[in-house]
């Protein structure tokens, strides 16, 4: 709850500075005022191996659904370490900002959220 809390505050920030500054327009031309912002559920990296649900059939299509949606902020729920590293590599138009539950870091999950347009420098809150 409190990681969900920080990202929503964090989450206000962007759109403030986006509001002031302009935002990058989407790829289908919607309003440069228009600010999308989404959020998708991950699942876990483990369990469902040999399945639809397993990580390596799903992770190619869930890279596309992002890439189509375009959002400007887009949260992301049970993200594990090998999952926020694919996403970095195969997203370097958004920016990961958020900390994994077990020690802060790159342990557990986390609920990190990926800024589109933004220098790594500026996404930490």
């Amino acid at each position: 709850m409190r990681q969900f809390m920080i990202f929503g505050g964090a989450a206000l920030v962007v759109l403030g500075a986006f509001a002031g500054n302009g935002i990058p327009p989407a790829s289908d031309g919607a309003s440069p005022t228009s600010v999308r912002v989404g959020t998708y559920n991950i699942r876990l990296q483990r369990g469902d191996t040999g399945t639809p649900n397993d990580w390596d059939a799903r992770k190619a299509d869930m890279v596309d659904l992002i890439r189509r949606l375009d959002m400007h902020v887009f949260g992301l729920q049970e993200v594990c370490p090998g999952q926020a590293d694919y996403l970095t590599k195969s997203l370097p138009q958004y920016v990961m900002s958020g900390v994994h539950r077990e020690d802060g870091k790159r342990k557990g999950e986390a609920s990190p959220g990926l800024l589109k347009g933004l220098s790594p420098r500026s996404a930490n809150f």
